[in-house]
């Protein structure tokens, strides 16, 4: 491996939630939402990207009926099986790329799930609102998603110990 590893984050759903970073230097590389119906392709672009070893792992989050925890919300079984298959899909297909795989749910009240306001102040991000008055964070000129966001945080919590 050259350079600092880099570790993939994976908001996995309908609209995934990616994002690079630099886990040594706590910087973010790249962080966007990719349709899932794209997704693969993008992670391995991404893979193809970054040759021989410089991506050292992922995290990707655990489907929430996996996980144990109740959702805030109320999402439709349909919903979360759909989540729950493109999350088993991109472990499945990270894991046969050689890349090992931390499943984690970005909890609320863990760290690893931050408001726009937050993000922004621990990544160095701009808060701004929408035409809505919905605070957005922006980052290096581009607009970063919950899904954005969650990827990060899970990056970030990359454990060298697999725990």
């Amino acid at each position: 491996m050259i350079g600092n590893p880099l570790i993939l984050g994976i908001d996995p759903g309908t609209s995934t939630g990616l994002a690079l970073v630099d886990i040594r230097e706590h910087k973010i590389i790249m962080q966007r939402t990719v349709n899932k119906a794209v997704v693969l392709e993008f992670i391995g672009t991404l893979l193809d990207d970054y040759p021989n070893g410089a991506i050292h792992g992922a995290v990707c989050q655990t489907p929430i009926f996996e996980s144990g925890k109740t959702p805030r919300w109320n999402p439709s079984p349909v919903s979360l099986a759909k989540n729950a298959a493109i999350s088993h899909e991109i472990i499945g297909y990270l894991k046969g790329r050689g890349i090992n795989v931390q499943v984690r749910h970005p909890q609320r009240g863990t760290g690893m799930k931050m408001d726009e306001n937050m993000f922004a102040r621990v990544y160095g991000g701009e808060v701004k609102r929408d035409k809505n008055g919905k605070p957005v964070v922006w980052l290096d000129g581009k607009r970063v998603s919950e899904h954005a966001r969650d990827a990060v945080n899970l990056a970030m919590s990359w454990r060298k110990d697999g725990g």
